[in-house]
């Protein structure tokens, strides 16, 4: 009996070890998200308006590790695509607010303008949840296209948009 309760333990434990690293969602880094949007850009460049419905599947491969790829037509002044938030889609670049009022939408577009692109910070909702927190964002026009892309990660400590925006320099 009492090798039963050891064997159901360990059984027990091994299980555990396997099972919840399988379901333990893993977190963006910045380095995650320049690669990301860099490849959305690149793909988005190849395949045009074609694209954007996949750009708005919320079960899609631009979601990834906690984050997710958004776009926005600058040329236009419209957001495009946001598999996380349908509502914001369609809606004009001026009226894409945080909750400080910061222009979030104006402020996507002229970071897209630089050559390498650009981070940058506002206040966002998190996924899921009513909480605001501090998200940066790697903001970059695919070329050869009306399309800026971008996705972000929320307060990742001791990492700053300065920072990250020297690395674009190099």
């Amino acid at each position: 009996m009492k090798n039963k309760k050891i064997l159901v333990i360990l059984i027990f434990v091994l299980v555990s070890l396997i099972a919840v690293p399988l379901f333990a969602q893993e977190k963006a880094t910045p380095k995650d998200v320049f690669e990301k949007v860099r490849e959305a850009a690149a793909y988005l460049s190849e395949k045009g308006d074609s694209a954007l419905a996949e750009f708005n599947d919320p079960n899609g491969a631009w979601i990834f590790k906690g984050t997710y790829i958004f776009v926005y037509d600058c040329d236009k002044g419209i957001c495009v695509a946001n598999p996380n938030n349908k509502n914001i889609v369609g809606t004009k670049i001026e009226d894409i607010k945080d909750i400080e009022d910061y222009p979030v939408g104006n402020v996507l577009c002229e970071t897209s303008k630089k050559p390498n692109g650009g981070w940058m910070e506002y206040m966002w909702k998190v996924i899921g949840t009513d909480e605001i927190k501090k998200k940066i964002s790697y903001i970059y026009r695919a070329p050869g296209s009306a399309y800026t892309v971008g996705a972000g990660i929320y307060g990742p400590e001791g990492v700053t948009v300065e920072e990250l925006n020297k690395t674009l320099e190099e």
